[in-house]
This record gives C-alpha cells, structure tokens and sequence, in this order.
C-alpha cells in the first residue's frame, strides 16, 4: 500500500504547483521544482522517464511490466525486424487498435522515439524512406 502524505507534505507540495501555476520568475519556479523533486526523492518515488512497456507499481517504488504496452511493443519489435518502415508500423498500428499512453492513435515520431530508446538494435537511422541506388552507369 503506498504511503501516506502527511498534511504537511501535501501542503508544501500544493504551494509548489501553485508556484509554478502563478507563473513567477524563472528562480522561484527552479526552486519549486528543486524542491518538488527532493520531497519525491525523500518519499523514496521513482523519477524520470518510464520506458514504454513498463509502468510504475501500486506501491510507487518499483517498475513492472504494462501488458498493454509490452504486446504494442512486441508487435513494433515484429514489425520492424520484418523491416517494415516507420509509416507501415503507425499504419498497422491504427489497423490493429493499438494506442499510445494518452490513449491517441501513434504518429511517426512516437514509432521512432520507440525504437530509438527501446530497441537501438532496430532503429536505423534513415529508414523512413528507401532511397534507390543510382544505376551504374554503361561502359561507352
């Protein structure tokens, strides 16, 4: 079960949204922030980027596998080892009624950050497009 917030942590970090909401100078908002991540820390949550697939467990502390994602994944990980291009892999994606974490069809750029971060072994860089290899040119 995840922990509690006591009062006052609630209120310090309710005055620190409200900083950042009230749009103050870019030090007061720095600092709210610094201090937002270090009452994170303290409270022992996970910080920064949640590879796709995964998801943050009920008691907050840990990563666990998001069967929804880890199947959309998979289906990626197919498709590109097939050699599929970025715009073939959104296009199966729709056709399949696979969705991204806000629960919107995936454009190019989300495959792509897809595969640069989870699967560098399949991201290829210039794979969007196949350009034709010019012909070798007749002996006169």
């Amino acid at each position: 079960m995840p922990k509690r917030k006591s009062n006052d942590q609630q209120l310090e970090l309710e005055d620190q949204v409200e900083l950042l909401a009230m749009g103050r100078s870019e030090a007061k908002r720095r600092k709210a922030i610094s201090r937002a991540i270090q009452l994170s820390k303290e409270r022992g949550e996970p910080l920064g980027f949640i590879p796709y697939g995964q998801r943050v467990s009920k008691d907050g502390r840990r990563l666990e596998v998001d069967p929804r994602e880890a199947a959309t994944l998979a289906f990626i990980v197919e498709r590109r080892k097939l050699h599929d291009t970025y715009e073939q892999i959104v296009e199966q994606c729709t056709l399949k009624g696979f969705r991204n974490r806000r629960g919107k069809k995936f454009s190019v750029t989300s495959i792509v950050n897809i595969c640069r971060r989870e699967l560098p072994d399949l991201h290829l860089p210039g794979a969007r497009r196949r350009k034709k290899s010019p012909k070798p040119k007749e002996a006169a």
